[in-house]
């Protein structure tokens, strides 16, 4: 009968609620920073 598998701590390490926080509030910042340059962007091209 073949072991158990475990989960890869890398898996293991993504749930963890701190990390996911973590995760969301980076995302967060990044969807901000992409929002700026897009504007940025349309200003250039405008010009």
């Amino acid at each position: 009968m073949p072991a158990p598998t475990r989960q890869p701590s890398t898996i293991r390490s993504m749930l963890d609620p701190e990390l996911l926080e973590h995760i969301t509030a980076r995302r967060a910042e990044l969807d901000e920073r992409e929002e700026q340059l897009a504007r940025q962007l349309a200003e250039v091209r405008a010009e």
